[in-house]
């Protein structure tokens, strides 16, 4: 994303956009599951207000060859 793009809620705005299609389209869906670095702190706030929860994490390993 842009940074001029920033601050405007867009991430907001289209996670619960589709959630609401979601419940809308498939009302026998109990569960959804997001993933989202644990840093990037915007995403996880949007996550929380939206009703989202930590329930595990991921990490991830490289190295150079």
């Amino acid at each position: 994303m842009l940074r001029e793009h920033r601050g405007h809620r867009l991430g907001a705005l289209v996670k619960a956009a589709v959630l609401r299609d979601v419940a809308r389209q498939l009302p026998q869906v109990r569960r959804i599951t997001t993933i989202n670095e644990e840093g990037n702190a915007p995403m996880v706030a949007v996550n929380e207000s939206l009703g989202f929860r930590p329930a595990g994490q991921l990490s991830n390993w490289s190295r150079r060859v």
